[in-house]
């Protein structure tokens, strides 16, 4: 269900993914290469599968 609770806890982690990726900690969590091709974070990317 779509509502404010929601919508604050995809907010909330899409906000905890921005902090990590500035500060270094994102790290990858699968190995499909299709993923890494389109992921907009691949040039930047030390674990890039692509």
């Amino acid at each position: 269900m779509w509502d404010e609770k929601a919508k604050s806890q995809l907010f909330d982690q899409v906000k905890e993914i921005q902090r990590l990726i500035v500060e270094g900690g994102a790290k990858r969590n699968h190995k499909r290469i299709g993923k890494c091709q389109n992921c907009s974070r691949k040039s930047a990317c030390s674990e890039s599968l692509a």
